[in-house]
């Protein structure tokens, strides 16, 4: 295979963008793995939790994800980088409180729950910014009982440009 003199083959790795992006997503996951694990261990070994109150911490960290529908509406209307920015920072200064906490000697079960409830709502509305497209093309295409697959309804006419689905656009 020859390449005419001049042309480059560009990959998404010689992108400085999608490198960044990467590399704070995979931080996230990263941070939200750790953090999954870490909290009832610390309400176990550090707060003599009871079983009870491990089951509401776990119980409190999967109530966020009901925020997915409206999340993605959210993110439709906001710059996606800016939303990115925003909720790591938020997720790191929510996380900083608990290690300020037990250095301080005041660190509670109620702070965990609070950490619980906060944490899984800021990744959700993140990590829907990347994952709304992604299900919205997915329910959109056809299927035995919808051989036209569905249509998408947006005020983002843009962002579905090339996409294999039928789009309304909704802008006033």
């Amino acid at each position: 295979m020859t390449v005419a003199a001049g042309t480059r083959k560009t990959t998404a790795w010689a992108l400085p963008a999608y490198r960044y992006l990467l590399g704070s997503e995979a931080v996230t996951l990263a941070g939200s793995g750790v953090s999954a694990v870490a909290l009832p261990a610390l309400a176990v070994l550090e707060l003599h939790a009871t079983a009870g109150q491990v089951a509401t911490l776990a119980f409190l960290s999967q109530l966020p994800s009901t925020l997915a529908l409206w999340a993605g509406a959210l993110s439709d209307r906001h710059a996606k980088r800016l939303q990115l920015l925003v909720s790591d920072l938020v997720a790191a200064g929510v996380l900083t409180t608990i290690p300020a906490a037990a250095l301080a000697g005041i660190l509670t079960i109620c702070q965990l729950y609070g950490l619980d409830l906060d944490l899984p709502a800021v990744i959700a509305v993140a990590q829907q910014a990347t994952w709304a497209q992604a299900h919205a093309q997915h329910a959109a295409q056809p299927t035995v009982d919808r051989p036209d697959g569905a249509i998408i309804a947006t005020t983002t006419l843009e962002r579905w440009k090339g996409e294999p689905v039928r789009v309304l656009d909704l802008t006033p």
